[in-house]
């Protein structure tokens, strides 16, 4: 809310925290890289900026559950990324085994060339279909059914 007047604002402790934590931020700012006794004392102030959000997710609660549910959609997309992962690996082991005696295999020559080559071919380029048909003609037919 506004004030009504200026002399207003200095009575009020949230405005002075975020006068204390504007200077802070612009002294932190300034202070040398080699000052360890200030980089201390900016560290604590930047304890108190966290306490100044956390009361602020606390006076907000659509706030709380804004941030409740960006938590758990994180945690969910991290499960995700790591059954990815999980799956990139045991196909880049099977791609490496079977192609291990072929001539051309330059692209599952190892566990992680073959992580690499199922990632940038497979997945980020979206053209699966090549390294399918690269598996097909070097792999010989005992890697298709992989796919």
């Amino acid at each position: 809310l506004a004030f009504e007047s200026r002399g207003n604002a200095l009575r009020c402790l949230g405005f002075k925290l975020d006068i204390i934590l504007l200077l802070e931020l612009i002294f932190a700012a300034c202070v040398p890289a080699g000052n360890v006794s200030m980089q201390r004392f900016v560290g604590i102030l930047d304890f108190v900026q966290f306490a100044r959000v956390v009361s602020l997710i606390n006076a907000m609660p659509e706030l709380a559950i804004l941030f409740k549910g960006l938590a758990v959609a994180f945690r969910s997309l991290l499960w995700c990324v790591l059954l990815f992962a999980l799956m990139i690996y045991i196909f880049a082991i099977c791609f490496s085994r079977i192609m291990a005696g072929t001539p051309d295999s330059e692209m599952f020559v190892s566990v992680a060339e073959g992580m690499w080559t199922l990632w940038t071919h497979g997945i980020l380029t979206g053209s699966p279909g090549d390294l399918a048909e690269y598996i097909q003609e070097h792999g010989g037919g005992g890697a298709a059914f992989l796919f």
